[in-house]
């Protein structure tokens, strides 16, 4: 033991998870806190982790209302115990019982909201608010909050964590309780509504629960407290006060106050009309439910009773290892937040747009852009923190990675952030959004529920619902957005920042923030651009700070010596990251150490002798090399663990690295390890469920540089890609590209390049023109002098065009493939330039050529090569159309029969499944629909034993058609209408035509007005005509059961259709 140390005297109280003592600092003679976990569950990582959690929240909060953390330790058995200060007086709870008066109570009241404010604005949520861990300051009745045992983190830029249910029930609003919606501000506002209702009305909203299950099923069902009589005797509020209690009592979050300081202002105003005549008789009434003491520290717990608890106490006095000084430990120093120094000219503008906003209701853009480190994100967040401390505005955020996978939050996170992920019974939380125009609800329901591992929605799709979810929630409040490297987006934030500001339907402040040169393809250079030079955009270059500013943040970050800080500022330029971790650093290797009340180096030494011992560019390759140094003779294994995490994304899922390790059981076996010794070191931070982050890009940065330069770096980067393959599949176009670029660097060239293409290929098949046109330009890069791979890419953007209904553009481009194809010698190619050409022209109405191209196709590309038959099989699957619009249907059904053979010779399951389907559909269309059922059947059981996702989705589509032409209509609409939902988020404009057709046809048959449905299917059908067999059988089928039904406006808006498309076959059939 050394001579420092905290000699702990007295048993102040315990509850389920620890104890809390007082004692005394020596040599300092202070009297302080210590809180202990209960010996029976330190061994508990979620016991660990919630008492570390508490550590972080405490040591993020600086406010006099807040009880302060002074020290993290470790006792001689490496267990935690956390040192605060020692507040004395008595509870709130004690003083609403003794009823001292209103006056002191409701003061004490509005300084516990404005504590709540600095540590709202801090980013913690109390989530345990009751009368009890509020103290009064006995000489000054001022308010304390204490015990943050079971406070949670928000991140700006990552999801929450559900860490099951924890709090005191009698406090906790029902989305808390039920474990189901984010928390907030809005959950301590709830306690706080309970609290004020115990103080006015002399018993708890919820007193008559006699149980923890009795409140839990009334808060389940979203009861509101029933109202009581009124006030306790003597006590006459006025009615805004009754209603500011119902308000923070409402069920629902978006029905809540927002704001605590708001809270606050009001609650200080309302108490001066508040007469207080409460006799003697009626102190000490308090009432409560018996459930108001039950604590849940998790949903795997029981509820227990403090009172209860009979863990054994220690022996007193005892001793645990303490600094010299107090607060300054080296623990707490990584745990406290660097302050906000500098930058004074940036707050001032960013205060002034900022109240802009508010003032006109109209949308503004300030842009940040800065080198990584130099504090762009620092000072978003201090914009954020602004906001929610002064209620000026409701914030969100959401931040991007370099790989351009929808892996790192973006905007899916900034709406989570604004509404929640909707759970059970979401439609009566949402009602405020019934109203909103062009907001579609069960659309935003999917997106926000998604999963990592799901297929991204286009971009022009999430812009549609973000904007929507914004322009709703902005008739509430004003809202600031913040979009972290917002150059790296790829889910339509970019066109959101622009849609928003030519709208100007948001009150908004968009805090866009960036690095200078991020955008490297050309489209996002010239989005980016655009944007920026919007008339309601503000553009920020953040330079390095003055010495000053250095001198005021190194001064900040630790007690440091006279002259430390001022020498060190006029040796160090450079990011104000880096300077933090120096500081940081020199405290975690005993170079700065206490003396005197404050921090002196080792020895005695200079400021330039710690610089040459531990270097600036040393911080982050040390802070990575620690991890690796705690696992000895396994520091290797250690270190391909992480490299390949690292790879990965700056944001990456723990299953995408057991799959990246399950190929080496060495690294299998310490991967939990790892994630466990980065998260203890910093290096990494657990978000919600198993997914993590590097704390912050540059560390990310620094382990990708590490991994280029080892050993064996190949098998690393074949790995990752590998381990992402596996766990999102490879369909996903983010996936395909950022696997690409993983193999490149792996000089598995050919590999790459092949996923490259199905990358542009199917972000152009989603309608996602931009991120496709990104993915383009790379590979432009890497086929630059290579002109086998310049035809490729020429024909990948024919295709892109293509997708996007600019046929004139892709013949220009397939013009270019072909004669580069020619030239290189590319036969195959070649036939698949014709192919995609016969295409083109198919959709251009000139179907004589289309012919010409496909018969020339079927007869001369000949070979076993793979893309030998699939030319074959677009030409059969094409000549079949052909026959079709000639109304050849035996010829049509041929040509698919040849279609399916050339299919099952490549090899390629999902090919088959979709000549399949074309027989089934034709089939139907020539009315032999048991055949036609049979064959559907055949497919879907195929798809099901093969796994195939697309493959289930693809045969329950044609199920759903054959339904709806086969007379079972109810069952037709029940897939269809959800289905519509989701290929119109989609984008696919050619699907969406068919769809909608069935989904006319069925309504018709259910004998419900059509009118809408069948226009919604003319519009899209005028748009991107569908022409299979199937679908003209449906809509000559469909006119006719309208006649039947006497819509016979109707019936001549389908037979309008179809006889326009007669006649522009007649014309193209005629063309050449």
């Amino acid at each position: 033991m050394s001579e420092a140390r905290y000699e702990l005297v007295e048993l102040l109280g315990a509850g389920g998870m620890g104890r809390v003592y007082r004692a005394v600092h020596h040599p300092s003679g202070e009297e302080v806190a210590v809180k202990l976990l209960h010996p029976e569950v330190r061994e508990d990582p979620l016991h660990a982790r919630l008492f570390l959690d508490e550590a972080t929240a405490a040591a993020k909060i600086d406010d006099p209302r807040v009880v302060r953390l002074l020290d993290l330790g470790r006792d001689e058995g490496g267990y935690p115990f956390l040192v605060m200060q020692l507040a004395r007086g008595p509870s709130l709870e004690a003083l609403i019982d003794q009823w001292i008066g209103w006056r002191p109570i409701a003061a004490a009241l509005v300084g516990t909201l404005e504590g709540l404010a600095a540590a709202h604005a801090a980013g913690v949520v109390h989530r345990d608010l009751k009368p009890a861990n509020v103290l009064l300051e006995p000489m000054t009745g001022s308010a304390q909050i204490l015990d943050f045992g079971v406070a949670a983190l928000i991140d700006p830029l990552r999801d929450q964590i559900r860490d099951g249910v924890v709090g005191t029930p009698e406090y906790m609003p029902p989305e808390q309780l039920l474990g189901r919606g984010p928390f907030g501000p809005w959950t301590d506002l709830y306690a706080v509504g309970v609290m004020l209702a115990q103080i006015v009305r002399g018993r708890s909203p919820f007193a008559d629960q006699e149980s923890l299950s009795g409140l839990l099923i009334a808060k389940a069902h979203h009861l509101t407290p029933r109202a009581l009589p009124g006030p306790r005797e003597g006590l006459h509020v006025p009615p805004a006060l009754q209603d500011l209690i119902e308000r923070l009592l409402s069920p629902h979050p978006r029905e809540r106050p927002r704001f605590a300081i708001s809270v606050a202002d009001e609650l200080r105003r309302l108490a001066e009309q508040v007469v207080d005549e409460v006799p003697p008789h009626a102190v000490g009434i308090f009432e409560s439910s018996e459930s108001a003491q039950m604590t849940t520290i998790d949903t795997k717990s029981d509820p227990t009773q403090p009172g209860s608890i009979t863990h054994p106490g220690l022996d007193l006095p005892f001793c645990l290892p303490a600094p010299v000084d107090i607060e300054l430990g080296a623990a707490l120093a990584r745990l406290r937040p660097p302050p906000m120094v500098g930058r004074e000219a940036e707050r001032r503008a960013l205060e002034e747009t900022l109240d802009e906003v508010v003032r006109t209701q109209l949308p503004r853009l300030v842009a940040y852009v800065g080198e990584a480190g130099i504090g762009k994100s620092r000072l978003a967040r201090w914009g954020m923190a602004h906001v929610e401390r002064t209620g000026l505005m409701e914030s969100a955020s959401g931040g991007y990675d370099a790989s351009g996978a929808d892996l790192a939050g973006g905007l899916r996170h900034a709406l989570r952030r604004l509404v929640g992920v909707p759970t059970e019974g979401w439609v009566d939380s949402w009602s405020w959004f019934s109203e909103e125009p062009g907001l579609d609800l069960d659309a935003l329901v999917r997106y926000l529920r998604a999963d990592d591992g799901d297929e991204p929605l286009a971009a022009e799709a999430v812009c549609q619902l973000a904007h929507a979810t914004l322009r709703a929630v902005g008739r509430s409040r004003p809202i600031y957005l913040w979009l972290d490297d917002l150059a790296w987006a790829r889910d339509g934030a970019l066109d959101l920042a622009l849609r928003l500001l030519e709208a100007r339907d948001v009150p908004v402040l968009v805090v866009a923030t960036f690095r200078p040169g991020a955008a490297q393809a050309p489209l996002v250079r010239e989005r980016l651009e655009t944007l920026l030079a919007h008339p309601r955009a503000a553009v920020t270059r953040l330079s390095e700070l003055d010495l000053d500013a250095r001198s005021e943040l190194l001064s900040g970050l630790a007690p440091l010596a006279s002259g430390i800080a001022a020498s060190l500022a006029e040796r160090l330029e450079g990011s104000p990251l880096l300077l933090e971790q120096l500081v940081r650093d020199w405290i975690d290797r005993g170079l700065l150490v206490p003396e005197g009340g404050a921090l002196q180096t080792r020895g005695g030494a200079s400021v330039d002798e710690l610089l040459v011992e531990r270097p600036l560019s040393a911080l982050l390759a040390d802070r990575i090399t620690d991890v690796f140094e705690a696992f000895g003779e396994r520091a290797a294994l250690a270190e391909a663990v992480l490299g390949r995490a690292a790879l990965l994304g700056g944001r990456f899922e723990r299953s995408a690295l057991v799959a990246a390790c399950a190929r080496r059981p060495s690294l299998a076996a310490v991967l939990d390890e790892v994630l466990d010794q980065a998260l203890l070191l910093g290096v990494i931070r657990s978000q919600r469920g198993r997914v993590y982050a590097f704390d912050h890009g540059m560390l990310h940065e620094a382990m990708v540089a590490r991994v280029e330069r080892g050993d064996g770096s190949q098998a690393t980067f074949v790995d990752a890609a590998n381990g992402l393959q596996a766990r999102y599949g490879k369909e996903r176009p983010d996936i395909a590209a950022l696997t690409s670029d993983l193999l490149w660097r792996a000089g598995e060239r050919e590999l790459a390049w092949e996923r490259r293409l199905r990358a542009i290929t199917r972000a152009a098949w989603a309608g996602d023109d931009f991120v496709a046109g990104g993915y383009l330009a790379v590979a432009r890069d890497w086929a630059r002098s290579d002109d086998a791979r310049r035809a490729q890419v020429e024909h990948a953007e024919a295709r892109v065009h293509y997708f996007a209904l600019r046929y004139d553009r892709a013949l220009t481009h397939l013009t270019t493939a072909r004669e580069l194809a020619e030239a290189a010698g590319d036969a195959l190619l070649v036939w698949r330039c014709k192919g995609l050409e016969a295409d083109v022209v198919f959709y251009q109405d000139r179907f004589a050529r289309a012919e010409t191209i496909a018969e020339e196709i079927w007869a001369g590309c000949v070979g076993e090569a793979i893309d030998a038959l699939d030319a074959r099989q677009q030409a059969a699957h094409r000549l079949a159309d052909l026959a079709v619009l000639r109304d050849d249907l035996p010829e049509a059904l041929a040509w698919f029969e040849r279609a399916t053979e050339v299919a099952e010779q490549s090899g390629k399951p999902w090919r088959v499944r979709v000549e399949l389907l074309n027989r089934s559909e034709m089939l139907a269309a020539m009315d032999r629909l048991p055949e036609a059922r049979a064959l559907q059947a055949e497919v879907i059981a195929r798809a099901k034993k093969e796994r195939d996702d697309d493959g289930v989705m693809a045969a329950s589509e044609a199920k759903a058609r054959l339904d709806a032409v086969g007379g079972e209509a109810e069952a037709a609409r029940r897939f269809l209408a959800p289905r519509v939902a989701e290929v119109r988020e989609g984008g696919d404009a050619w699907r969406l035509t068919s769809l909608l057709l069935y989904l006319a046809l069925a309504t018709v048959e259910l004998g419900e007005d059509a009118s809408a449905a069948v226009e919604d299917f003319a519009r899209a059908f005028e748009a991107v005509p569908h022409e299979e067999a199937l679908t003209l059988h449906t809509m000559r089928a469909l006119a006719g059961r309208l006649e039947d039904a006497g819509q016979f406006r109707l019936a001549r808006r389908v037979d309008a259709l179809l006889e326009a498309r007669r006649a522009a076959h007649r014309a193209g059939f005629q063309e050449e």
